[in-house]
């Protein structure tokens, strides 16, 4: 079975080979979630190797679409490819239909001219398959998110307090940091890694004071988008901190409690496709993590995401 999975690589991969590879492992394993996976395992190997050519496929063609109708469907097709396989892991689901997913599904402005409400009802189908949080108007309109982030009345200058002090400018080089991260136990994720290398590094060790807020304590109660985020910490006496602060909280964040991740505010770097990013910490119960998350204006995090912040001098 692995080696005619291996000559099928060599050939277009249709999104109905990697189902099938999967499926057929699904049928003898307990495992749920496809990143618990054994790789060592032909089979398993295999199939990942397949859907690593199916997911290639899949950016290229996204790349050279000629509409956004086109890019949003083959970017569908690829994001459920495991939810249609049959993993069901309640973690796995959680994390990617409530996270991944929805930050996924495009919204009728991200396609001026075109119509792409049934690629957007597909996403909010599928997630409200797998019992994901579906705003009122998504549910309503079948995915316009024209409403979907209802903001209150926000915080006032001076209502937040600090929450931790890390200090900045202990490293010469990005080089360090990652190495110092390595050493200190962090998975630094593939697209974190090239963008440590991007980010400015302090000549001098100083020390700022974060401040770590949730969305909603700026009156966003169901998701925001960066900008709007931003611009409503801007007025309520908050400031972006420096890239740096991302590596260097995990450095000095020993005890970040299993489960959290905090979100740094700070000024997006772009990744090698000119999309802009943001770092992350994280902690659950595999391990510690540190990358970046693609970050594009119109992204709509929840209102209880994490972020750090500096209060304005």
């Amino acid at each position: 079975m692995a080696k005619n999975i291996k000559k099928n690589i060599e050939e277009k991969v249709s999104r109905d080979d990697v189902l099938k590879a999967y499926k057929n492992i699904l049928k003898t394993s307990t495992i749920r979630d496809p990143q618990a996976l054994d790789e060592t395992q032909p089979e398993v190997k295999a199939a990942k190797e397949l859907f690593d050519a199916y997911r290639d496929q899949c950016e290229k063609e996204m790349k050279a679409a000629k509409n956004k109708r086109s890019y949003y469907q083959t970017l569908f097709d690829l994001d459920t490819v495991y939810l249609d396989a049959g993993f069901d892991d309640p973690e796995f689901l959680g994390d990617t239909v409530n996270d991944f997913l929805m930050q996924a599904t495009p919204k009728v402005s991200d396609a001026p001219g075109e119509d792409i409400t049934d690629v957007i009802k597909k996403f909010v189908a599928m997630r409200k398959k797998f019992g994901g949080w579906i705003a009122e108007d998504e549910e309503a309109s079948g995915g316009s998110k024209k409403s979907a982030v209802k903001k209150g009345a926000g915080a006032k200058p001076g209502t937040f307090s600090a929450w931790k002090k890390i200090k900045l400018g202990t490293c010469a080089s990005a080089e360090e940091i990652e190495k110092k991260l390595a050493e200190a136990g962090y998975v630094v994720s593939k697209l974190g890694k090239p963008l440590l290398d991007k980010m400015a590094v302090a000549e001098k060790e100083s020390t700022i004071e974060l401040i770590k807020i949730q969305a909603q304590d700026l009156g966003f109660k169901a998701r925001v988008d960066r900008v709007k985020l931003f611009a409503a910490a801007d007025n309520a006496g908050l400031a972006l901190v420096p890239a740096e602060a991302g590596p260097q909280l995990a450095l000095q964040y020993a005890d970040q409690p299993k489960g959290e991740t905090i979100f740094i505010a700070m000024e997006p770097l772009m990744d090698t496709h000119d999309d802009p990013n943001v770092f992350y910490v994280s902690r659950d119960p595999e391990g510690k993590w540190f990358g970046s998350n693609y970050d594009i204006p119109d992204d709509a995090k929840r209102g209880s995401t994490q972020w750090v912040f500096l209060l304005k001098k």
